[in-house]
């Protein structure tokens, strides 16, 4: 493997990107989910291999004195960060280049690109560039925090209990929105399975499936729900082994709930 970035499987990245197109009601939670995973090489994440030794988003093509569009403190394994959002002038093709003149070591999947950089202060930005169709300017989201990232302490109320024997991996809370974000992994070997579990715990708890896909008759790895006693919306997503994530948030208005529950 080379030196860089742990380009690793994730469970939900797909369904993520596919969920965020859908309408501004799940934007919080897919790309910007993405940007959280970025972890150098290493058992602890201490940011010390495979990290450029220069600030990167200042220096980006197209971001020249540029202000953010979004920005939202958050807490990833209870541990502060900064998330913004760019709208680049310059293309993914265009940043890509300059981040290969610059020796930056980064890994591309698809239409991201994911990379990061040490700042003079010790502290990592993470970087998420996104093609935008055709050749139009890339969109960059960025954190900024500390190099390491520690273990989960604990699992929030937001969220459904972690199925039997899995291990929560992280803990993301959007401290503006509320919306709290939870990846596990090893919750056993055939993810339909141990999602038909959560499925049948949640509806018994009053949680609306949107599409129904815990039916026998359907066998699917996800769904998302709502809960008009406590006015929140819940996506739930597996992959074939087990892995997976939680995502809640707080419905700010009936226009939320779909009218058909």
């Amino acid at each position: 493997m080379k030196r860089g970035f742990v380009a690793e499987k994730r469970p939900f990245s797909a369904a993520a990107a596919v969920i965020l197109l859908a309408g501004p009601v799940l934007l919080p939670c897919a790309l910007r989910a993405e940007v959280f995973l970025l972890r150098p090489l290493g058992s602890r994440g201490d940011g010390g291999r495979g990290v450029s030794a220069l600030p990167l988003a200042a220096a980006l093509p197209g971001l020249e004195n540029a202000s953010p569009l979004f920005r939202e403190p958050l807490k990833v394994n209870g541990r502060s960060f900064t998330l913004e959002l760019f709208r680049s002038n310059a293309t993914f093709g265009e940043m890509r280049r300059f981040l290969q003149s610059r020796g930056v070591r980064f890994a591309e999947s698809g239409d991201t690109l994911r990379c990061a950089a040490k700042m003079p202060d010790g502290s990592v930005e993470r970087l998420l560039l996104v093609r935008s169709p055709g050749r139009g300017p890339a969109t960059v989201f960025r954190i900024a925090g500390p190099p390491g990232i520690p273990p989960v302490s604990s699992w929030p109320r937001e969220l459904p209990p972690l199925p039997p024997g899995a291990r929560p991996v992280q803990v993301i809370e959007l401290l503006k929105s509320g919306s709290v974000y939870g990846i596990f992994e090893n919750a056993g070997n055939d993810g339909r399975s141990v999602f038909g579990s959560v499925d049948s715990s949640l509806r018994a708890r009053s949680w609306l499936p949107a599409g129904n896909e815990g039916s026998p008759l359907i066998g699917g790895s996800g769904d998302i729900y709502f809960n008009r006693k406590e006015n929140r919306l819940l996506w739930v997503t597996f992959d074939d082994e087990g892995r997976g994530a939680f995502y809640s948030r707080s419905l700010n208005s009936r226009g939320d709930m779909p009218r058909s529950l």
